[in-house]
């Protein structure tokens, strides 16, 4: 601690982000320095104890919005650095000394009411590596976003905003301003820079860029939290953990004094509570390992978690427990698929992008939420060629993928659908219809997606189709000769419905 921090949180009136003659303060807005949380007073004025490395910043009022920089990226934050980043860090040293703090330290808010209904937009791994990744990234995403009706108010960048490759920063921060709507980042295990002493100075570079690693906004009846959920504990690529540190937990404490207990809560984090496709993993990286303490600062409010870090589109409920999870998570969950698909590898679309299928069989994309007081509704909207809603297969008795959907009559018997339908809850309602005839749907965990193991064959690993948990399967019923259609319909308890069909011919 070396003193204090003080200054004004004002209504800027005429957008030029200073304070002029004519604007107020602002009372009661929730100012912080990473450890410390206060409310202004009646003008405005707010005072915190200081520190030699900190990040002063302000939670947004839902009347208010945040001015941006020239890169689109709001700024509501000032970071302080006595020394500037450590000298031992050898690579993409970003953060030079700031001196003297100034003697007010003020931020400006734009008076923009947000209505009750809003649609967000929640972007799972943008995951850039090289300059054409960066073009993938502008090709796909900005074209899906573009068409967008209603247009998204806001996004969130749940993490992995590159790939270790932090020099594209400057770069990506361009193509993102194309969205066209306030993006707030969240800090992901790519953005880490492991060159770094220790954990506290892993994310220099990602704050001279986005912001803090932690912080919240208010929108409509919505309070939004952004956490920082990785910790490094190397210098390798791997070496890191999902892990809520000490002093976020804190902080998150002293933020939710402020807000009213009937508030929806959203929780962006880049790592998941858990999931169910990394249900087996032992590293401490598909997890927080130390969730039961982010759920002690939560207690019974209600709440809901966005992620990122898996690379598939997962959802969960309150207290669902798939098979083979070790505990039910208390609060919904949403792994928002990666808008890099997998890394962006794979055979190319028509637009020259990767098809870039995940590990779940879903097309790479991200997460629209439509939002209504604290009630919302979620789906999954693909980028690139492959905007559908889900995969409807035909397989054999082996599981096999039936080529051409023709299919001799004797195999007929024999023969299932298969969808894989991407946005849908473990608790989704989903009829398959044969010439309008309701067959008997079940859901299955024990099957990857037949459509992408059919269609990519001969890729890394990595890339590798795994069981999924949004797969549903029924068998077919005898039919004659000729031409049939299948249609799949799937409706969620908010209401959300979605559709697919195909035919298949017996000869």
């Amino acid at each position: 601690k070396v003193g204090v921090v003080k200054g004004v949180v004002f209504e800027d009136r005429n957008r030029n982000a200073q304070r002029d003659s004519g604007e107020p303060g602002l009372r009661n807005v929730i100012v912080s320095n990473g450890h410390d949380v206060v409310q202004t007073e009646v003008d405005g004025r707010y005072e915190l104890p200081a520190f030699d490395e900190m990040t002063v910043f302000v939670s947004k009022p839902r009347q208010f919005a945040f001015p941006e920089d020239s890169r689109g990226v709001p700024r509501f934050y000032y970071t302080h650095r006595g020394h500037g980043s450590p000298d031992t860090i050898e690579d993409y040293r970003a953060l030079k000394s700031t001196g003297e703090l100034p003697s007010s330290l003020d931020f400006a808010l734009i008076p923009s009411p947000s209505p009750n209904r809003f649609r967000m937009l929640a972007l799972g791994d943008t995951q850039v590596r090289t300059d054409t990744h960066v073009s993938h990234l502008r090709d796909s995403l900005l074209a899906s976003v573009g068409e967008l009706e209603p247009a998204p108010t806001f996004a969130v960048a749940l993490g992995d905003l590159v790939d270790n490759t932090l020099s594209l920063y400057p770069r990506y921060a361009r193509v993102m301003e194309r969205l066209e709507v306030p993006v707030f980042y969240v800090p992901g295990n790519h953005d880490l820079i492991f060159d770094a002493p220790t954990d506290a100075y892993s994310l220099e570079t990602y704050q001279k860029f986005f912001g803090p690693p932690y912080y919240s906004f208010d929108y409509g009846q919505v309070h939004f939290v952004v956490l920082d959920s990785v910790v490094k504990t190397g210098s390798g690529h791997q070496d890191y953990r999902g892990q809520f540190d000490e002093a976020e937990l804190a902080w998150l404490k002293h933020d939710l004094e402020h807000v009213a207990p009937q508030t929806l809560i959203v929780v962006s984090t880049h790592i998941p509570l858990s999931s169910w496709i990394d249900r087996s993993s032992t590293t401490g990286r598909a997890e927080i390992c130390n969730r039961d303490e982010l759920y002690a600062v939560l207690g019974d409010r209600k709440v809901l978690v966005l992620a990122g870090h898996t690379h598939t589109v997962e959802r969960s409920s309150s207290g669902h427990k798939e098979e083979g999870w070790r505990a039910p998570l208390p609060y919904p969950q949403i792994i928002a698929g990666a808008v890099c698909g997998s890394r962006w590898e794979g055979e190319l679309d028509p637009a020259g992008v990767p098809f870039a299928f995940q590990r779940d069989g879903a097309p790479k994309g991200y997460m629209v939420l439509d939002f209504d007081g604290d009630e919302y509704r979620v789906d999954y909207r693909t980028t690139g060629a492959t905007d559908t809603q889900m995969h409807v297969s035909l397989v054999d008795g082996l599981g096999e993928v039936i080529p051409g959907v023709v299919l001799e009559s004797k195999r007929s018997r024999v023969a299932r659908v298969v969808a894989n339908i991407w946005a849908a809850p473990p608790d989704a309602d989903v009829e398959i219809e044969v010439d309008g005839q309701t067959v008997s749907a079940s859901r299955d965990l024990e099957s990857p997606d037949p459509y992408a193991v059919a269609n990519l064959k001969g890729l890394s690993r990595r890339l590798q189709m795994l069981n999924t948990s949004h797969l549903w399967t029924a068998v077919l019923p005898e039919l004659e000769v000729g031409v049939h259609e299948i249609r799949v319909v799937a409706k969620a308890a908010d209401g959300t419905v979605w559709r697919g069909h195909r035919y298949i011919e017996v000869e």
